[in-house]
C-alpha cells in the first residue's frame, strides 16, 4: 500500500474523514487497512490483491462494468 498519500493519512490520523471524501470505494478501503495496519502494528489478513479481487467481483455481480463499457462506447461513437 505504498501508494497511498502520507498527507491523506495523516488528516485521517486527526480524524478528518472529509479527506476520503471523492476517493474511489477500493482506495479509501486501501486507507482504512493502512490506518488499521499501523494500529495494530501487524499485518490485515486481508490483502491488497484480496481486495482488489473481491472488488472486481462485486463489480461484475452488479453489471456495473457493462453499464461502464456501454457509456464509454456510447460516447466514443458521439465523438466520432
Amino acid at each position: 500500500m505504498s501508494n497511498l498519500d502520507p498527507e491523506v493519512l495523516a488528516e485521517l490520523k486527526k480524524g478528518n474523514m472529509e479527506a476520503l471524501k471523492n476517493l474511489p470505494p477500493l482506495v479509501a478501503m486501501q486507507y482504512g487497512l493502512q490506518l488499521r495496519e499501523e494500529q495494530e502494528k501487524e499485518q490485515s489478513p486481508i490483502s491488497d490483491k484480496g481486495l482488489a479481487e473481491a472488488m472486481l467481483n462485486r463489480i461484475k455481480d452488479t453489471g456495473f462494468k457493462e453499464q461502464i463499457i456501454k457509456a464509454m462506447e456510447e460516447q466514443e461513437k458521439a465523438t466520432d
